[in-house]
């Protein structure tokens, strides 16, 4: 399980550091808080385990991962890249031949500038987005430009080698990086108070001066009072997903990580485009009756009465070969493809059938990860109730940590009730709430029963005060035999 994130210079967020995670986490605050970015950092750095080969000047040859396909079989560099409506262009990358990839990275901040990596396969790109790039950047694009950044391993278990480099690139989330003298301090509230969560961290600013080439003028950034003790960093060059085009960023992830091919982000995108072949025949090969608890969660999740008999099959689709398409066929009704339903019965087969068939795979020495994006996207509140109880039975039990991001009250109380219920382990939940000022992460927590205490005073743990918001939600439950 993930214990904490340290991050520097990825998208948003210039400097930013989060601990104490659990196995569900929520995610919440104001847009552009940072979120989504510590969801594609998770990402990115928990999928980056193809073996590679790195060397350079100044350093002995290291053992490195890259990027590799994640549990649905998406190349993640490309899946974020696509998110932000970015194409895919070299970043200081040579031609691939031989298996070999020259990397020389303009970047003044870059601590690691030229070097190389040995990889005897790449992923083949798709020929739909190799064409559509060349055409806009008018620039060769080649297997070698998927690779943008890369993982070390820092913990005990590292060779010396790997040690060295991973040191290199912890100087970007060193205190001698940016500013020096500036301490983060966490203060911590007692159990059920409503006066607040656990303190967001604050930042005493002492004197603080922005590092040359990371941030603009008169920016001030929270820096650790010790390098970080990270197990897996990530060092990313591609300069469009670097804070204000620094060039460079570096970000670690402490804990055991989940396996690579375990890991699955959950997006709106995923309501909208279908399935691969290979996560058909990887998954009924490996899990026993799928399409069968595909149909029954789903049951559940609409509220169908068992009376209503229905299978769930997945067909090619019509317009790719290489994908697969959900169809729903009830027992005496022609089938419909999936696409046919509503947005909200949409995300949720896909949803089910993705996370059946990881709950089933993850072991406990390959664990999963599940990255979702606002569940509540196309969702009834009453079936999104459902859809949370449901995921929440799936979970119960197995080696995968969740992290969803969420707008939605509602998202924050099903969860709370889930824990009230007992349906959650209390000590399994932690929500935490964002904020970003000036390229600077900050965040608080709330453990379970600090939240449910928020919600049934009717305060909203989203936000730090009312002001402008015309919706107030309690939380209460009527005792048996109250009036």
């Amino acid at each position: 399980m993930i214990d904490s994130i340290q991050i520097r210079d990825f998208r948003g967020i210039r400097w930013g550091e989060v601990d104490g995670f659990k196995q569900l986490n929520l995610l919440v605050g104001p847009n552009n808080s940072g979120k989504s970015t510590l969801l594609e950092a998770i990402y990115l750095g928990c999928t980056a385990g193809q073996p590679a080969h790195w060397e350079g000047d100044s350093f002995e040859p290291a053992q490195v991962s890259l990027s590799g396909r994640d549990f649905l079989g998406d190349l993640p560099l490309l899946r974020v890249l696509k998110r932000h409506r970015y194409h895919l262009r070299k970043a200081g990358q040579g031609p691939y031949r031989d298996g070999c990839l020259n990397i020389s990275i303009s970047s003044p901040a870059a601590p690691l500038r030229r070097f190389q990596l040995h990889v005897p396969d790449l992923p083949i790109l798709p020929d739909s987005l190799r064409d559509m790039d060349s055409k806009i950047s008018r620039i060769e694009i080649d297997e070698g430009a998927q690779v943008a950044l890369f993982a070390c391993a820092s913990g005990r278990d590292a060779g010396r080698a790997e040690r060295a480099l991973a040191g290199r690139i912890l100087q970007l989330l060193s205190p001698t990086q940016g500013a020096g003298s500036t301490r983060q301090k966490t203060v911590q509230s007692g159990h059920k108070t409503p006066s607040g969560p656990n303190k967001q961290r604050r930042t005493a600013q002492r004197g603080a001066r922005p590092s040359s080439g990371t941030a603009g003028p008169g920016q001030q950034t929270a820096i650790p009072r010790r390098p970080p003790a990270a197990q897996h960093c990530i060092y990313l060059w591609y300069p469009d997903l670097t804070y204000h085009s620094a060039g460079v960023a570096a970000w670690s992830l402490t804990g055991k990580l989940a396996s690579p091919e375990h890991v699955l982000f959950f997006d709106v995108s995923n309501t909208h485009y279908h399935f691969y072949k290979t996560f058909l025949r990887d998954t009924m090969t490996r899990v026993p009756g799928w399409t069968y608890k595909i149909a029954d969660c789903l049951r559940e999740v609409l509220g169908i009465a068992r009376s209503f008999d229905f299978h769930v099959q997945f067909l090619p689709a019509k317009d790719n070969d290489s994908l697969i398409q959900g169809w729903i066929a009830p027992r005496d009704q022609p089938a419909l493809p999936i696409d046919a339903y509503g947005d909200g019965t949409r995300t949720a087969l896909k949803i089910l059938a993705s996370l059946l068939s990881l709950v089933e795979q993850a072991t406990a020495d390959s664990p999963a990860v599940l990255l979702w994006e606002e569940p509540e996207l196309f969702q009834n509140p009453r079936m999104l109730n459902r859809l949370l109880r449901e995921i929440a039975r799936l979970i119960e039990g197995k080696p995968l940590q969740l992290f969803m991001t969420t707008h939605s009250l509602e998202v924050v109380a099903c969860v709370a009730m889930l824990v009230r219920e007992g349906l959650l382990p209390a000590d399994s939940l932690r929500a935490f709430r964002f904020s970003l000022e000036e390229g600077t992460l900050r965040s608080s927590w709330f453990h379970a029963d600090n939240l449910l205490s928020w919600l049934e005073r009717g305060m909203d743990p989203r936000i730090w005060d009312t002001l402008g918001v015309p919706l107030q939600f309690t939380l209460k439950e009527q005792e048996e035999g109250a009036e």
